[in-house]
């Protein structure tokens, strides 16, 4: 069971034209090609003449809040609202053959100062820049009051933008050149920030690949950028809340010259234009690399080269073709497949003509607030001996902390927490998790319901001795130890011990569960480090694997003795009357308790316990 908090659940539901593009004035009109532009203040795109413009890639247009046109610009000249010059308004640093050369971020929370993004061609030195005007000057018509300042260079021919989660704030991203670095600036009240650095993707390392598309989709999650030549589009997650991009699927295209995207207003399909063979849809809303590439759909051929294809604010696609007075459209960008209605020469430009770009707009004015996380965990037993502590593992995503609630009354905040249950019973785990961001709190809840089964353990064993044998008080599931050191292999209900020490037998049930006996301490009457001062005869080592070596000082020749537990000789062998040593070697013999002596003609010289280990 999973439950995402209340926030979420109203935003797309009372509130369902946030989940898709908004009609945002500030792109009513377009300015772009030579001299190509349109209006859409009607609802529907009419072409607009005067435009002085001519260029053939990357461009970008300013309105206010009320659709009036403000200015436009190819990233070197800025025009005003009446298609004149503005004072100081050349010499940008942007390029007439730069993909996206021109974007235009409003400051926040200033109705008159915009910035000029600008990007170099093909990796050039003057790379990213940005410039000011200032629209209470030159009445009202606007000035260039600061110029070209640089952010990072060199660069691709990449720029977007995307509204921050807080409503007021801008996310402005450009791709850095020979490295696989996105740089991504806020632009806040004060100004431009120092960049938010993500290095994901395709590493760009020469000119060709930098031109291409960088384009956000309205909700502001996605990020597509085109590579070319390399017929290839990279998808990347966006969260508008760090400006940091993540999990990147690679959209391999199959055809050269992959230029335009834009993404369907409800943000579930992805529109390529690769400009020698046609456009393409891709259906994004699996996540799923495999599934995206798989659902390819040539909406159109290639019939005169393709340009750039632009999401307009009546939430239709439009796609330009070189050197024509005509924009193509596709009609209903959010069905899949033939659906979509693709209409060639929808848009009459009039005097104006396409070339290979369209205006640069911030597509996200209305973004979506960061993707919740999601909440997710696995538990690693469901039964075990009391006490039964089991651990959890925590596979949420975006989540920055985290509350684990379980219905015995205990709680946790750790990553990967570990629970302990004395009683076998049903318990219900649950994991918020929490997702802290500058833009709120967001959370995940999912819940799940185990039955741990909590085995008691045995009774613990009573050792008792009998002779020389110690005994268990159970007959299977045994294991001794000596010394808490295991005897390896000695598993059977009784143990014949061989030498001092401190015994104890644990016992195992068939549920795995143990239980170790008291402590039973034994004396053999074998000495760890015996005194063999005075004796006539000694044996050592004692304990012994079976050879040993006897020492004697006999008067008269004798007879040297091994004996089991019960009398029976199972050894002899004679020895000579002088003092001297001699290995003697009984390894044939099982393991355990021996006695032996030494018998000379006046009687027994010495005797004692032997003690065979193996």
């Amino acid at each position: 069971m999973k439950r995402i908090i209340w926030i979420f659940t109203v935003y797309c539901s009372l509130f369902t034209i946030s989940c898709l593009a908004q009609p945002a004035p500030q792109n009513w009109n377009w300015y772009f090609g030579d001299s190509a532009a349109i209006n859409f203040s009607s609802g529907t795109p009419v072409a607009v003449s005067g435009s002085q413009m001519n260029i053939l890639e990357g461009c970008a247009t300013i309105s206010d809040a009320s659709g009036n046109l403000l200015f436009y610009t190819n990233g070197i000249k800025v025009w005003n609202k009446y298609n004149s010059v503005m004072p100081n308004g050349t010499g940008l640093f942007g390029n007439g053959t730069t993909t996206q050369s021109a974007l235009i971020v409003q400051k926040p929370d200033s109705s008159n100062i915009y910035y000029i993004y600008t990007a170099d061609a093909e990796g050039w030195p003057n790379g990213i820049n940005y410039s000011e005007v200032d629209m209470t000057l030159n009445g009202g018509l606007g000035d260039v009051t600061i110029k070209n300042i640089q952010l990072v260079a060199p660069s691709c021919e990449k720029l977007c933008a995307i509204k921050h989660c807080n409503g007021t704030d801008y996310w402005v991203i450009a791709h850095g050149y020979q490295d696989s670095f996105f740089y991504t600036y806020q632009i806040t009240p004060s100004g431009v920030s120092v960049p938010v650095i993500s290095n994901i993707g395709f590493n760009i390392i020469i000119p060709d690949n930098t031109i291409g598309y960088l384009k956000a989709s309205p909700n502001g999650r996605k990020i597509a950028a085109a590579i070319s030549p390399q017929s290839i589009v990279q998808l990347f997650d966006f969260d508008n809340s760090s400006g940091i991009l993540s999990n990147c699927i690679t959209i391999s295209t199959f055809y050269s010259g992959t230029y335009g995207v834009s993404f369907s207003p409800d943000n579930t399909k992805l529109y390529v234009v690769c400009n020698t063979t046609g456009l393409f849809q891709y259906d994004i809303s699996s996540n799923d690399s495999a599934t995206i590439n798989a659902s390819q759909y040539q909406v159109a051929n290639q019939i005169t080269n393709f340009g750039a294809i632009q999401l307009g604010t009546d939430n239709k696609l439009y796609v330009n073709k070189h050197n024509l007075h005509y924009l193509d459209v596709v009609n209903n960008p959010n069905i899949s497949g033939a659906g979509c209605n693709y209409d060639s020469n929808a848009v009459y430009l009039g005097a104006g003509s396409c070339e290979a770009g369209l205006p640069n707009f911030i597509d996200a004015y209305n973004p979506l607030p960061p993707a919740p996380p999601v909440s997710a965990f696995v538990v690693d037993t469901l039964s075990g001996c009391k006490p039964l502590t089991i651990h959890l593992t925590n596979n949420s995503i975006r989540a920055t902390s985290y509350l684990w609630i379980f219905s015995d009354g205990g709680t946790d905040t750790v990553v990967n927490p570990t629970h302990t249950y004395y009683q076998s019973g049903l318990d219900s785990i649950t994991l918020i998790a929490y997702y802290t961001t500058p833009c709120g709190v967001f959370s995940d809840t999912s819940i799940q319901s185990f039955y741990f089964n909590v085995y008691d353990p045995p009774q613990p064993p009573i050792i008792t001795k009998s002779g020389d044998t110690l005994y268990s008080s159970f007959l299977l599931g045994n294991q001794w130890f000596l010394n808490d050191t295991l005897l390896l292999g000695d598993t059977n209900s009784y143990y014949v011990p061989s030498q001092n020490g401190n015994y104890t037998v644990e016992v195992t049930d068939s549920n795995g569960c143990s239980s170790t006996s008291t402590v039973y301490h034994l004396n053999t009457g074998i000495s760890h480090i015996p005194n063999y001062s005075g004796l006539s005869a000694f044996i050592y080592p004692n304990p012994n694997d079976g050879s040993f070596t006897l020492h004697y000082s006999l008067p008269s020749y004798g007879t040297f003795f091994i004996k089991d537990v019960t009398g029976r000789e199972v050894y002899s062998i004679n020895v000579s009357g002088t003092e001297r040593t001699q290995s003697i070697d009984v390894s044939t013999l099982a393991k355990g308790i021996y006695y032996w002596e030494i018998v000379s003609a006046n009687g027994i010289e010495g005797k004692g316990k032997l003690a065979i280990i193996k």
